[in-house]
C-alpha cells in the first residue's frame, strides 16, 4: 500500500454508522470521506480526489445506495453496499440494479454480523487484503 492509503467514501444517513466505519477505516490506514445520502455520494463523485471504493447503505434518504449504483458503475467505481435489513432481498435487488448499469462483476453476501463494530473490523480487513491502489 502507498504512504498515503486508499480513498475510501462512506454514504450512510446514520452518523453513528459513519463514525465507527470511519474509526476502523483509519486506523488501519485508509483515508475516509463520508456523506449522509446517495445524492450526496452522487455529488461527491463528481470531483478529485476520486474514491478507491465507496461503502454505501442501501436505504437512505433523497437517493438510495441502490439508485446510486448506476453512477459508481458507470464511473468505474467499486462499490461495498451494506444494509442491515433483508440480506437475501438487497442482494438480488443488488445485482439486478448493478448488472443493469453494466458491472462487470458482483460479489456474494457477507455472513450476517451481530455487532456494528465486528462489521467495521470485517469490512477494513477486506479492503486491505484487496490491496486497492
Amino acid at each position: 500500500m502507498s504512504e498515503v492509503g486508499p480513498l475510501v467514501l462512506i454514504a450512510d444517513d446514520d452518523e453513528d454508522t459513519r463514525k465507527l466505519l470511519r474509526r476502523a477505516l483509519e486506523r488501519r490506514g485508509f483515508r475516509v470521506e463520508s456523506v449522509v445520502d446517495g445524492q450526496a455520494l452522487i455529488e461527491r463523485i463528481q470531483f478529485d480526489p476520486r474514491p478507491d471504493v465507496v461503502v454505501t447503505d442501501l436505504d437512505m434518504p433523497r437517493l438510495s445506495g441502490l439508485d446510486a449504483l448506476p453512477a459508481l458503475v458507470q464511473r468505474g467505481i467499486p462499490a461495498i453496499v451494506v444494509s442491515a435489513l433483508h440480506p437475501k432481498l438487497n442482494h438480488d435487488l443488488i445485482l439486478r440494479k448493478g448488472a443493469a448499469a453494466g458491472a462487470a462483476e458482483a460479489a456474494t453476501p457477507a455472513p450476517p454480523v451481530r455487532r456494528t463494530v465486528a462489521a467495521g473490523e470485517s469490512l477494513s480487513h477486506g479492503l486491505s487484503a484487496h490491496q486497492l491502489a
